[in-house]
């Protein structure tokens, strides 16, 4: 009877065959039978992880540096495809190292893409299926974590490339970081001097973070500014459409600074600073914009015509500046038009190809396009996601999840039953194997990295 393999009975002497050390031990060697076999199949594929995002693994980094008082790192088209470069060249070459054995280095590849830095680094990552576990590993060595919270930073570029290296199936993660020579655009906080009040009677306010007029990529932008003349603790009202949004203080410094709770609208933004002194009225305006969608790729087509390729495609709006690569070769193109047209010669075509497209505000999509040229690697198979493996976790945390609920019905029957003490030891060895099966589920977790 199938209750009898779940719940206590008299008919099951009050042990559930689930219960026993014989059925624990047969699933135990199921989940390895399991995740052996699918591992397996998924590594005859070249995979590109879906838990494993460029977009993830930035969003982390700036969270890192925003717990440290950081500005955020903007994600940059050229470093982006520096790194694809990067990727490409490590699997070619067959090396896991920051330098190559024909002397490759990192800012060869960042200045191969155009990115004239005045600091630049690199952290590197493979075998990770998860972008958080990645990251913890980066942040637990000394010096990933120091590029990741370093203040010589303003810009990021992240690729996730998979392919063979040195015979194994592996997924690549190439973080780099740089701050350019002049920096034309400010896309990040500006740092803010603490200095004293001004001379003289005169009060006032000032917005002086976003400033007027800009175009800015972070829907969650704090406003920043400063009181002259006004009392430490004196409260700054933040104002959008003529309602009162948040409150903050001027500081000991005369600084305050207002973060809202939610995202500030696409498009225009006008806020109002005001202070209200004795029987003065303080007032700041600023008008910024908030673009945070980055561009997409429409219409994608492909001729073939003698040794070259023409690639055809629009954007859904411009400016943009677009990345062509393909293994170490890149192409950028800047263009006010939506349609676009761009070259790549069939010598220099390669296994890993893809687009990066960036708006005036520094919005990204990258767009892996090597399935439109698999008939030049027909021996090899493509698997554009990790859907396999996505399937394989939601799997074994199926069962997790079942042994979950059938222990807490044993717990329930053998509270009534007036046995639970009797039956400790049983579901304490249960209660293990099921922490072995979320462990396993999440080895995501592991990799290597330099």
């Amino acid at each position: 009877m199938l209750k009898n393999l779940f719940i206590p009975t008299a008919e099951n002497q009050y042990t559930p065959f689930f219960s026993t050390k014989a059925a624990l031990v047969i699933l135990t060697l199921w989940i390895f039978v399991f995740n052996g076999a699918t591992s397996a199949i998924l590594d005859s594929y070249e995979v590109y992880a879906d838990t494993l995002s460029s977009n993830r693994i930035i969003e982390l980094t700036n969270r890192e540096r925003q717990k440290r008082g950081l500005g955020r790192l903007e994600s940059n088209a050229l470093l982006t495809s520096a790194a694809y470069a990067k990727a490409n060249n490590m699997f070619r070459e067959q090396y896991w190292d920051h330098f190559g054995p024909n002397d490759e280095s990192p800012w060869q590849f960042i200045e191969a893409a155009g990115y004239e830095y005045s600091y630049a680094g690199e952290n590197l990552g493979k075998g990770f299926s998860t972008s958080e576990g990645l990251h913890q590993a980066w942040m637990a060595s000394p010096t990933h974590k120091k590029n990741i919270i370093s203040a010589d930073y303003s810009d990021i570029g992240v690729a996730v490339v998979s392919g063979t290296l040195q015979g194994e199936n592996v997924i690549l993660v190439v973080q780099m970081f740089g701050r350019p020579k002049e920096e034309s655009v400010v896309l990040g906080e500006p740092e803010i001097e603490v200095g004293e009040a001004e001379q003289g009677d005169i009060k006032s306010i000032r917005i002086l973070y976003p400033e007027h007029g800009e175009i800015y990529n972070n829907p969650r932008l704090p406003i920043k500014g400063k009181a002259s003349n006004v009392d430490a603790g004196s409260d700054v009202s933040i104002i959008s459409s003529n309602m009162e949004i948040g409150v903050t203080e001027v500081d000991e410094n005369y600084l305050w600074e207002y973060y809202h709770e939610h995202d500030w609208r696409e498009g225009e933004n006008q806020i109002d600073a005001a202070i209200e002194e004795e029987s003065e009225y303080l007032r700041d305006t600023v008008s910024f914009y908030v673009d945070s969608v980055p561009p997409s790729l429409k219409g994608l087509t492909i001729e073939e015509e003698e040794d070259v390729y023409i690639l055809y495609f629009k954007v859904d709006y411009s400016p943009v500046k677009v990345s062509l690569g393909s293994g170490e070769e890149i192409i950028t193109k800047d263009a006010d038009a939506k349609k676009f047209e761009m070259e790549i010669e069939e010598d220099k075509l390669s296994r890993s190809v893809f687009l990066v497209l960036s708006d005036r505000a520094g919005n990204i999509n990258q767009v892996d396009i090597s399935h439109y040229f698999a008939d030049e690697y027909e021996d090899e198979t493509i698997l554009t996601s990790l859907e396999g493996a996505t399937v394989q976790r939601g799997i074994i945390l199926f069962f997790a999840l079942c042994v979950f609920i059938i222990l807490m019905i044993q717990v329930y029957y053998y509270k009534k039953l007036d046995m639970l003490q009797e039956k400790e030891s049983e579901f304490l060895t249960a209660g293990v194997w099921w922490f072995i099966l979320l462990f396993g589920t999440f080895i995501g977790y592991s990799g290597s990295i330099t």
